[in-house]
């Protein structure tokens, strides 16, 4: 939400996807307002940015195909594609009704599904950027890549946060590879005060809530970060490109190069399994 609505101020057309109606259309109203605050700041002449919200549930690989037909529909070209969904659970292994483990199918399948749809139309602009924030420079690598892919047999919340972040590094190295003209970047939220944990226990929630008070970034400070990354110079003209939290290059981990074309052909495998 907190880079939809600093692009929204910086009067960026804006196209939000989630699963909540309600919870959209309250930021469109929001994105709105600010894009008319910040016109009544300014006599240069632009044009009228553009707010909508489109409902998807992106645990499922057709959702994720629909949604993005039914954009391309409407639309030709797109500069910017931010990738931010996310469960916060503290559940076993959970797989969806398309068979994926549920955190794997938000936090990696499904953005790379995302990207690769919308690739036509990010190669119509003269400066596209893809970017996944989820945990780079944080995870561990994801060492059972070969043996158990998809967490079916080692499940634990570590292997789930460290195979997502592993298999993002890799997906956004290979994807600049195939798309030389296309930036992508794999981010680090850090530590943020938002909604993060809703789904939680409350006996979990309050300590987080705590810690949020005491400890977190805000909402706007990350979008910020997270804004300055999506319109630098320097990450113009395609690459791959990591980020911490403050908007700082990070480093891979050690097992990417061995793993890469292990797991990106399996991605594909997958993901073309659900579309058939």
């Amino acid at each position: 939400m907190g880079i939809a609505l600093r692009l929204a101020q910086a009067r960026a057309s804006v196209t939000i996807v989630g699963r909540n109606q309600n919870r959209g259309q309250e930021i469109v109203q929001q994105m709105q307002q600010l894009a008319s605050a910040a016109a009544s700041t300014t006599s240069e002449p632009s044009l009228t940015p553009q707010f909508s919200f489109m409902q998807c549930d992106a645990s499922l690989m057709k959702n994720i195909q629909t949604c993005v037909n039914d954009y391309k529909a409407n639309n030709e070209s797109l500069d910017i594609l931010v990738l931010t969904q996310g469960i916060a659970s503290m559940n076993g292994y959970t797989p969806t009704s398309e068979g994926i483990e549920q955190k794997l199918a938000i936090h990696y399948y499904g953005r790379v599904l995302f990207t690769k749809l919308l690739l036509p139309l990010l190669a119509a602009s003269p400066d596209a950027r893809v970017m996944s924030v989820l945990s780079a420079g944080v995870h561990a690598p994801y060492s059972l890549y070969k043996t158990d892919p998809d967490l079916e047999k080692n499940f634990s919340i570590k292997n789930g946060a460290d195979s997502a972040g592993f298999y993002n590094d890799i997906a956004m190295a290979k994807l600049a590879a195939e798309n030389e003209k296309v930036s992508f970047f794999h981010t680090c939220p850090g530590f943020v005060g938002s909604a993060w944990g809703s789904e939680f226990a409350w006996y979990l929630k309050g300590p987080i809530r705590l810690l949020q008070a005491t400890f977190a970034t805000s909402v706007q400070d990350c979008a910020e970060y997270h804004f300055r990354s999506l319109v630098s110079s320097e990450c113009a003209g395609g690459g791959a490109h990591y980020m911490n939290q403050r908007g700082e290059p990070t480093t891979v981990t050690k097992l990417q190069e061995e793993a890469a074309d292990t797991v990106w052909a399996h991605t594909q495998e997958v993901i073309q399994q659900r579309l058939e």
